[in-house]
Order: C-alpha cells, then sequence, then structure tokens
C-alpha cells in the first residue's frame, strides 16, 4: 500500500537519492544510448554506459493506462511474487532487501552482452 504523507528519509537514503540523480544526470548527456531488442514492440528500451564506471544504466519508455501509484504498487507486488522469481526473463541474479516502510533494494543481474 502506498501511503499518501510525507516521508522523512534517513541521512543514508538522502545520499542514495543525491548520488542516483547525479549518475542520472551524467548518463543524459551521453549521446551513444545503445538500444535493447525487446519482445514487446510498445516498449523502446536502452542502454547507457558511463566510461570508466562498473555499471550501466537501462530504461524503459512505455505508455500505460494507469496511475504513478499502481504502476509502483504494481512493483512493489511483483518484486517478491512466485511468479516473478519461477521466470527468469535473462536475470542471472536478483535479491530484494526491504530498508524501511518506503524503500526496498530490489538488485538485479543481467547478462546483455554489450561490454
Amino acid at each position: 500500500i502506498i501511503k499518501n504523507e510525507p516521508q522523512e528519509y534517513s541521512p543514508d537514503e538522502e545520499r542514495i537519492i543525491r548520488t542516483g540523480k547525479e549518475f542520472y544526470e551524467k548518463c543524459k548527456g551521453i549521446e551513444k544510448i545503445n538500444k535493447v531488442a525487446n519482445p514487446d514492440s510498445r516498449v523502446e528500451m536502452n542502454i547507457v554506459h558511463v566510461d570508466g564506471e562498473s555499471l550501466a544504466t537501462g530504461s524503459a519508455t512505455a505508455v500505460v493506462d494507469a496511475s504513478v501509484e499502481e504502476c509502483a504498487a504494481y512493483q512493489i507486488v511483483d518484486l517478491d511474487s512466485r511468479e516473478t522469481n519461477r521466470r527468469n526473463n535473462g536475470v542471472t541474479f536478483r535479491k530484494v532487501v526491504k530498508i524501511n516502510s518506503h524503500s526496498v533494494y530490489a538488485i538485479t543481474t543481467r547478462e546483455l552482452g554489450f561490454f
């Protein structure tokens, strides 16, 4: 359930949010963005790698007929579902760690063959 109330973030959460935003801004300026093939023609997928970084960042874009809250709730519920854990979808590693009532780490590793 998504609570419609102000959230208080720990200093560590504030740092993580700031670092993520900085990395996102750095990625926006990169011109070399690789398109990722996927089976759904309604979804555009991209991946970008910042030189010198050990990680790549991916994005998927689609038009969804739902509110932001509905999309987030679906994603949170799907993270721990048996169906998600059963199907592979190219995931080589998956871990979900609940941090607190408004934060989870959802970590997946995939072999994309780009680097």
